[in-house]
């Protein structure tokens, strides 16, 4: 694994294990797996799959920066935004 792949307080938290945030991971939240060579897939299959809407700790604990930085995402992105091909 490369340096610039770790997502570094995974390694003193989470034991190998990466979350969606850091509040994910204080409210007891279902890592998205281990930290290793599929993390980028695996963050970007979570991604697509994950409704942040409806999931109870994302709608309860969202940082306001974080709200703020995925309404830009979206205004920035529009509908263009696709994740399959990455997957694939």
């Amino acid at each position: 694994m490369k340096l610039e792949d770790i997502g570094f307080y995974t390694l003193s938290d989470a034991r190998g294990r990466h979350y969606p945030c850091i509040i994910y991971l204080r409210e007891w939240g279902d890592p998205i797996g281990e930290l290793g060579a599929q993390t980028r897939i695996d963050r970007l299959r979570w991604a697509q799959e994950h409704d942040t809407h409806e999931d109870p700790i994302c709608r309860k604990n969202c940082l306001d920066v974080c709200v703020d930085y995925n309404n830009k995402a979206r205004s920035v992105l529009g509908n263009s935004f696709y994740l399959g091909e990455v997957l694939r």
